[in-house]
């Protein structure tokens, strides 16, 4: 029971920050609209390793639109890590190929990128650990007192009192500074 409710907040607090807690142990692929800037962001953060970039109008995604090393990684251990998560931002060069990449070119999905998100089980931040254990200790505590959205019901009249499933201040208080704004989706 413990483990399922674990997880199920641990979903709800990746919801509702926009970062990945545990890398899910597979890639994403992911398209992205180009809008001629030198950055995209990903839809899921941190990342934790990139696979591949391509930038292809045609969306072809053949190895002469390929990025290789010409990209970086903004990520958590950027001077400004949260708003920056999940960033990748492109190194202006001439590949190999005579194709030059400057920019993320403007176009509709004209950007694939490939990538595992997360950080590895031990690395989770622990005040974000901590926040997800808050809300779970939270949540199961309702549980063992059968609160499963009413506290009281009074027979006479018939009222109800229903509690909050707001989660804790605390944990929102530790979460907000994490939470990703204006990135992804």
């Amino acid at each position: 029971l413990l483990d399922a409710i674990l997880l199920r907040v641990q979903r709800a607090v990746e919801r509702y920050t926009g970062l990945i807690l545990i890398d899910p142990g597979s890639d994403v692929t992911e398209y992205r609209c180009g809008d001629a800037t030198r950055f995209v962001y990903t839809e899921r953060a941190p990342i934790k390793s990139v696979t591949s970039v391509y930038i292809d109008a045609t969306r072809q995604w053949t190895s002469t639109y390929e990025l290789t090393s010409d990209f970086r990684l903004t990520d958590l251990a950027s001077d400004d890590p949260i708003c920056k998560a999940g960033q990748i931002r492109i190194v202006p060069h001439q590949s190999g190929t005579g194709t030059e990449f400057s920019d993320f070119a403007a176009g509709v999905d004209n950007v694939r990128i490939i990538y595992r998100p997360g950080w590895a089980a031990a690395d989770t931040p622990d005040d974000l650990q901590s926040a997800v254990f808050i809300i779970a200790a939270d949540r199961f505590k309702k549980w063992e007192r059968k609160q499963h959205g009413v506290s009281k019901l009074n027979m006479t009249d018939g009222s109800l009192t229903i509690f909050s499933r707001r989660w804790p201040e605390e944990a929102l208080e530790i979460l907000e500074p994490w939470i990703r704004r204006g990135y992804g989706g």
